[in-house]
């Protein structure tokens, strides 16, 4: 499986959820103002954390 082909099938919404977390306790943001994404050469892909989170 090459790069591109996995970058598609990689949903890396747990880890991005986590970096937002960790950076709400480090800055004392609320969750609320957090949009995370990730892209590849051919597309873009965002959500927010909250409903990550929430859905938990």
């Amino acid at each position: 499986m090459t790069q591109k082909s996995r970058s598609k099938k990689a949903i890396p919404i747990k880890q991005l959820s986590i970096y937002a977390l960790a950076l709400t306790s480090k800055i004392k943001l609320p969750l609320t103002m957090f949009k995370c994404a990730w892209f590849d050469d051919k597309n873009y892909f965002e959500f927010f954390p909250l409903h990550a989170v929430k859905k938990k």
